[in-house]
């Protein structure tokens, strides 16, 4: 604990020191700590509460703090007290007027996380067009589709690759709602009931390039749902990037031999020499485990607490890291992966014959042809194929002309909403498409209205750095 910057009396024991340490783990809001402070001093000023030499000449020294240059027990009194050595205690002393470290921390946490948020965005943006465009390319290319792992019906790789497209849109809505929960300020809450001080805590949220301020001021140092809200949306978003990755590397594997993984996004095995082995898609399917691990981790942390602050919450930001760094991570090499992904179409049509996939539409042609009810049609076929009677033997025996079950045929006649034809996948995709153009316009909005703002605060720093 470093006593000359809080005035505490009695010494910390050495051990109990670095145990409260979260110096390292601090780096990631580094940058946003010294815009707060930015900030912060930039209103203490407007307001008339700090003295104007002292205020100049901490902006200055919050303008040249390096992370390499700063040491303590966080990054909050790390850089207090590299002010107080630059500038000395008297004027270096009025850095933390009027704002406690936590709503600093709370400030800091925000700030970060919603820069995250965007580029997340911009990369779930990049899967998605990606798997549209291989989606694209085998539109009506035909495929089994599956339920229980057992052939069920026929789709197209088009269909199946927008199904999942179509829930990382949904994810990306979660991140868009989540940026917005994100983007509010509680710097100004101080400890927990402001300060007697008469500071403009709208003036810092929007020097900050925060779009409200969080009025409640307990509330503004305690909630940390933002935090769960964030690492459950990344949680969904790692389900199906876990599932898209589980099923390339069933479909690379010698059973299916569906498609080719690139070369590079594999590797041999030590022993045998004529292994490819999914190593990048089996660790991107592995840690989608540790996210939902840390959303457990955190859901624990915040339970059962008190309001306000406690020491607690200073456990939750390695878990937010690490479940960003690898969300982030997983996104961009999968989409690596699709790009360079083939089929093999012979091996997908030699896997389709005689799968009795198109029973569901023989079942169909007895209810629109014969007038036989649903479910009699449904079980008198499935008696046949369990006594060995093939599909065309069926048809026959029925009078239903066998040439109406070729796969094609049936993939292009289901004409609903959704569906396997290429007219509605056409849809399907370009419905797509025009809602990911609408949401990469709407967080392009949130970067520059962020980015305008810390322009500003970066202008009026130099600006009251030079006047005289």
């Amino acid at each position: 604990m470093n006593k000359k910057v809080l005035g505490e009396m009695g010494e910390v024991d050495e051990s109990a020191q670095k145990f409260l340490s979260s110096l390292e783990e601090d780096r990631w809001i580094f940058e946003a700590d010294i815009n707060v402070g930015k900030a912060h001093t930039l209103m203490l000023l407007e307001q008339d509460i700090i003295p104007k030499k002292a205020g100049k000449v901490i902006l200055k020294a919050l303008d040249e703090a390096k992370y390499s240059e700063i040491s303590g027990e966080d990054v909050h009194i790390a850089i207090e007290s590299f002010v107080k050595q630059k500038i000395g205690k008297e004027k270096g002393g009025w850095l933390h007027t009027a704002r406690s470290r936590n709503d600093e921390v709370a400030t800091c946490v925000r700030m970060r996380l919603r820069d995250e948020l965007i580029e997340i965005s911009y990369l779930i943006i990049n899967l998605i067009e990606s798997i549209q465009e291989k989606a694209e390319q085998e539109i009506d290319d035909l495929l089994p589709g599956f339920t229980h792992l057992q052939h069920a019906e026929p789709t197209t790789i088009g269909h199946h690759l927008l199904s999942y497209s179509q829930a990382l849109i949904r994810d990306l809505e979660r991140l868009i709602g989540s940026y917005k929960r994100t983007n509010r300020s509680p710097l100004g809450a101080g400890a927990l009931s402001t300060t007697t001080f008469e500071i403009d805590r709208e003036k810092t949220a929007q020097y900050l390039g925060f779009d409200d301020v969080i009025e409640n001021s307990i509330d503004a140092v305690s909630s940390r749902d933002f935090i769960i809200e964030a690492i459950s949306s990344f949680n969904n978003l790692m389900l199906i990037i876990s599932n898209l990755s589980e099923e390339l590397i069933l479909w690379n594997s010698k059973e299916f031999n569906y498609v080719d993984l690139p070369d590079e996004f594999t590797s041999t095995s030590s022993i045998m020499p004529q292994k490819k082995n999914p190593d990048i898609l089996e660790l991107i399917r592995a840690k989608s485990s540790s996210i939902e691990g840390n959303l457990v981790s955190v859901s624990g942390m915040i339970n059962s607490k008190p309001r306000a602050y406690n020491r607690d919450l200073q456990e939750i930001n390695p878990k937010l890291l690490e479940s960003i760094t690898i969300t982030k991570n997983s996104l961009q090499l999968l989409e690596k992966i699709i790009k360079k992904i083939e089929f093999n179409y012979q091996d997908i049509q030699e896997s389709l014959e005689e799968d009795n996939s198109e029973a569901s539409e023989l079942a169909n042609l007895l209810v629109r042809k014969k007038k036989m009810p649903f479910r009699e049609a449904h079980n008198q076929i499935s008696k046949l194929i369990k006594k060995g009677h093939n599909l065309k033997e069926i048809s026959q025996k029925h009078d239903i002309d066998y040439s109406e079950l070729g796969k094609d045929q049936i993939v292009s006649k289901k004409q609903n909403i959704g569906s396997t034809s290429k007219r509605y996948i056409k849809n399907n995709l370009k419905n797509q498409k025009n809602k990911i153009k609408n949401y990469y316009k709407k967080i392009m909005s949130f970067r520059k209205s962020r980015n305008k703002k810390l322009k500003k605060l970066d202008q009026k720093t130099k600006e009251m750095i030079k006047k005289q």
